[in-house]
């Protein structure tokens, strides 16, 4: 049986900040990949990216345990 979730408003918010988050970094790396700099500016610029995706994927972790343990009744 197809398990059905109902998403709120805010959690639709939520999706969307992370997809316009995935793509600033795509866009931060690209930066940093095309202009030569020196090892300690790729560093923390590597650094600030990682901290960056790793609390978007925690925060994403969180809103699909909200979304799955969720219980609604669809009538069909």
């Amino acid at each position: 049986m197809e398990q059905k979730y109902l998403i709120t408003e805010d959690q639709l918010e939520q999706f969307e900040h992370y997809k316009r988050m995935f793509e600033l970094n795509a866009e931060l790396i690209q930066d940093l990949c095309s202009s030569e700099r020196d090892y300690v500016v790729y560093g923390f610029e590597l650094g600030k990216i990682h901290s960056q995706l790793r609390n978007c994927f925690t925060e994403m972790m969180e809103l699909e345990s909200k979304i799955r343990n969720q219980t609604i009744d669809i009538i069909e």
